[in-house]
C-alpha cells in the first residue's frame, strides 16, 4: 500500500489575478487550511442554506507563501528542505520516495517529479 504525504502551498496573487479583482480566500492554521466560501460569505446566517461560509482541509504540509514579510511566511528553501528531509527518511525506511510538484499555475503546465538518489551520501 502507498504511504502519500500531501503539501498545499498559498501563493501570491499574479498580477493578471490583482488586475481582475482577485483576492486570497485561503487562511493557514498549521497543517489546516481553510477556504472561504465566497458565495455564501455575505449571507446572513439563516435558514434554507446549508453551506458553510470555512470549510477546512487537513494536509501533511501547508505553506504560507504570500508575503515575505510575515511571520509564518514559507519560503523556497524552508519547503525544499522539508521535502528533502521526507524523503531522506523514507530512503533510511527502504521506500522508494518520489515527489510529485505541480506547479500552481497554467503557465508552467509540467510535473516535475524528484527521486533522490540512493547512492548519494
Amino acid at each position: 500500500m502507498a504511504n502519500v504525504r500531501v503539501a498545499v502551498r498559498v501563493r501570491p496573487l499574479s498580477k493578471r489575478e490583482v488586475k481582475e479583482g482577485g483576492r486570497i480566500i485561503v487562511e493557514i492554521d498549521g497543517k489546516v487550511a481553510k477556504i472561504r466560501n465566497l458565495k455564501v460569505d455575505s449571507r446572513s446566517d439563516g435558514f434554507g442554506d446549508s453551506r458553510e461560509k470555512v470549510v477546512a482541509f487537513g494536509f501533511d504540509y501547508c505553506y504560507w507563501s504570500v508575503n515575505p514579510e510575515d511571520p509564518h511566511y514559507a519560503s523556497q528553501d524552508v519547503r525544499e528542505r522539508e521535502r528533502d528531509r521526507e524523503l531522506e527518511t523514507s530512503m533510511r525506511e527502504k521506500h522508494r520516495p518520489a515527489a510529485f510538484c505541480t506547479p500552481p499555475t497554467r503557465d508552467v503546465p509540467t510535473t516535475n517529479v524528484h527521486v533522490p538518489d540512493r547512492n548519494r551520501t
